[in-house]
């Protein structure tokens, strides 16, 4: 460490003295010099530069179009929440559609058990009826049967009787 301190300060002095010997030599004169920074002097940058405008282009472009993408993806999202709405409304009317029937339904089941106990109870009237009357006629077709065996043939039978007899004598 202590040869490089040493080195630099030799490096150090020296260039002191090489800056204090007073010769001009490294410096030119005015004229000198602005002739030649005139002719070595690096052109002037165009204001106008196309690949600095092509690219502010593209991306004002790709803006432009993230954004048409991104207005046309919120009024998809728009037009489902307006569909969505629309079916929720739909689905509220139809459960109060099936709601109404159900109360319908159920009245109109009650009334149809309220109805048919009332026409069971009738059937079992007119079952109980009916066999009552098939206990009367069956009555009435025994006394009749032998009221047949007693009795004589009324005229009016013999009547019918003896014409038929006739009409098939004759043929």
């Amino acid at each position: 460490m202590e040869n490089n301190d040493n080195l630099r300060k030799f490096f150090n002095k020296k260039l002191n003295e090489f800056d204090e010997s007073g010769d001009t030599w490294d410096k030119p004169d005015a004229d000198v010099r602005e002739a030649v920074l005139a002719k070595i002097a690096a052109p002037a940058k165009p204001t106008f530069s196309y690949v600095k405008w092509a690219w502010i282009g593209g991306v004002l472009m790709s803006l432009l179009l993230i954004g048409g993408y991104l207005y046309w993806l919120k009024s998809g999202v728009d037009d489902l929440k307006l569909e969505l709405k629309q079916e929720r409304e739909r689905v509220e009317v139809l459960q109060q559609e099936v709601a109404d029937l159900s109360k319908k339904q159920s009245a109109e089941i009650a009334e149809l058990k309220l109805r048919n106990e009332e026409l069971v109870a009738l059937n079992q009237l007119v079952f109980e009826e009916k066999k009552e009357l098939e206990s009367v006629v069956g009555d009435r077709d025994r006394e009749i049967f032998a009221l047949r065996e007693v009795l004589p043939p009324s005229p009016l039978q013999r009547g019918i009787f003896s014409a038929s007899q006739k009409t098939t004598k004759t043929n």
